[in-house]
């Protein structure tokens, strides 16, 4: 788990006045790379559960058809990640049969604090500070 820091230094004589630039780069190691990618992939994991829980909470507010296979389809594959969430509060029903999906609303926001929260742990126990850049400019003149 080796990191790499590179520096440079560079001098341009621009006539009247001399500019120096110091730049340290840190690059990561590849488990700080890994946990940045496996990072990446539980957002991924955590939008796509959202996105079906959102479609879910439109569909039910637009009273869709639930023989339909595409709405039956969404029905059944967020219905896990909701059903926890089921009688907390009771759902209001319009006179067109729209239904304001409450427990859809409670699990989109419990899911992703859970995940963000998870995540940032995760990042915590097994990531390092992290790429970091540091560009030190200093300009003179010589008059």
């Amino acid at each position: 788990m080796s990191n790499e820091v590179r520096e440079r230094i560079q001098v341009d004589d621009l006539g009247t006045y001399r500019r120096g630039q110091r730049v340290v780069e840190y690059n990561p190691s590849v488990a700080e790379v890994f946990v940045s990618r496996l990072t990446q992939l539980a957002w991924l994991v955590v939008s796509v559960i959202d996105l079906l829980i959102v479609t879910r909470f439109v569909l039910k507010l637009l009273d869709a058809n639930a023989a339909n296979s595409f709405v039956d389809f969404i029905y059944d594959v967020s219905y896990p990640f909701v059903r926890l969430f089921n009688g907390i509060i009771e759902s209001p029903t319009f006179d067109n049969g729209a239904i304001l999906d409450v427990p859809s609303i409670i699990a989109l926001v419990v899911w992703t604090l859970v995940a963000g929260v998870l995540i940032e742990l995760f990042w915590i126990l097994f990531a390092g500070t992290g790429r970091t850049r540091r560009v030190t400019t200093i300009e003179r003149n010589d008059y």
